[in-house]
């Protein structure tokens, strides 16, 4: 059996990852280096937008500081460091573009955030969108950045009217 490869992950990426299996590798206190993997995550969870403009605030946090610990550090608490790392190490193992994507025929929809810092509108444009035989591109333009492609907070309406508004279109242009 072949081990399983991340879609894809450019130099950009490579330098995310490698910061926090730096964090997960090095010694010290498990809670300290889980806290210091959330707080990083925090600054490509969303966009800049969403900390610019408070959005925060929709999802019923009071600080910012209460935002971090509640989403992001609360989110890694209990994570196991070892399952982190050895997620983070496939997707760093993944080359830089997915291989072989003409060869799937299946319609595809991309709907990445605008904002989204792991799947930039312009990479898919470039890349995926041109690689795949049948493929659209419909961003989505929101300040949750990647966390908009699974928009069930009551903060998200709007992204998730639009992510479902969206696949019903892509479906019915297939009937």
């Amino acid at each position: 059996n072949e081990p399983k490869r991340a879609a894809g992950c450019g130099d950009y990426n490579a330098v995310f990852l490698d910061a926090l299996i730096a964090t997960l590798e090095c010694g010290g206190d498990r809670a300290a280096r889980l806290r210091a993997f959330g707080l990083i995550y925090a600054g490509w969870g969303v966009g800049y937008a969403f900390y610019r403009d408070e959005c925060w605030r929709a999802a019923g946090h009071a600080t910012l500081e209460d935002f971090l610990e509640a989403s992001y550090v609360g989110g890694c608490a209990d994570a196991d460091a070892d399952d982190l790392l050895a997620m983070l190490r496939t997707w760093r193992a993944a080359p830089a573009a997915p291989p072989d994507l003409g060869d799937v025929t299946a319609r595809v929809v991309l709907a990445p955030c605008d904002t989204d810092r792991y799947f930039r509108v312009d990479e898919l444009e470039r890349r995926e969108a041109v690689a795949l035989r049948d493929a659209v591109l419909r961003p989505l333009s929101s300040p949750y950045g990647h966390r908009a492609g699974d928009p069930w907070g009551p903060e998200m309406t709007r992204e998730r009217e639009w992510l479902c508004g969206e696949m019903g279109r892509f479906v019915a242009e297939a009937c």
